[in-house]
């Protein structure tokens, strides 16, 4: 897929500079593309760029022309070389390059919501619990403890029985049949008497807060939480 990627780039880019590229080197036109495409996120970070026989092979050029092109770009620091394992992308998402900040300010992006700058403001505050140095991190349940082979033999049966009807969409709230094992479960366990339908099926307790934050919460009321607490907790609220 990077293969055809890079010809067709290298394609248009030599189509829309066709009066240059005749007097150009096959070699900077080949690495111009790449470069741009690494700057516009054409490519994508941590791929191994093609083979140099192969993309010779498919471009019409020379493996010379492509190991030169290839030598520029890891020079200019926006592959990685490594023996045996070929030329990777280096990520470009936080580096600003005099061409993207261009093609930024050619595009017209509409605005960030107010929502959308609130969690801009606090992303530094999101998976701030990463470093895996820290002990008794919040957040993280004992992983040890974790039934992992139980878990892999129920997902193997309920893959064994799958209908086809079971691939299409769901309840946004949660499978009918999980959510009424739960409501029973919560009965007999514990003595909570509720139905199916009160019972959300979330991916994690950061979109369940995210969810009642929504739901109760308004502009500058306060939430009590816990300390210490899961710190993207603060996040969410804030």
């Amino acid at each position: 897929m990077l293969l055809n990627r890079i010809i067709e780039l290298y394609n248009q880019h030599k189509t829309q500079n066709s009066s240059l590229a005749e007097k150009r080197k096959l070699y900077m036109l080949l690495y111009e593309t790449i470069k741009r495409g690494i700057i516009n996120l054409d490519l994508p970070s941590d791929y191994e760029l093609p083979p140099t026989r192969l993309l010779a092979e498919k471009l019409k050029l020379s493996r010379s022309t492509i190991i030169r092109s290839y030598e520029i770009l890891r020079l200019e620091g926006y592959v990685q070389a490594k023996p045996g394992a070929g030329h990777t992308i280096i990520s470009q998402t936080t580096a600003k390059t005099p061409e993207r900040l261009d093609n930024e300010a050619n595009h017209n992006y509409p605005e960030l919501s107010e929502i959308g700058k609130s969690f801009l403001s606090n992303v530094s505050l999101i998976n701030s619990t990463d470093d895996k140095s820290v002990a008794f991190r919040p957040g993280l349940p004992p992983l040890d403890i974790f039934p992992v082979s139980q878990w892999k033999n129920l997902s193997n049966l309920y893959w064994r029985n799958i209908n086809l009807s079971g691939l299409s969409y769901s309840p946004s709230a949660g499978n009918e049949q999980l959510k009424a094992t739960i409501a029973n479960y919560l009965n007999l366990s514990r003595n909570i008497k509720c139905s199916p339908e009160q019972i959300f099926i979330v991916s994690g307790s950061l979109q369940s807060l995210y969810i009642l934050g929504n739901v109760l919460l308004n502009a500058g009321d306060s939430v009590g939480i816990e300390n210490p607490t899961f710190p993207n907790v603060h996040s969410i609220f804030k």
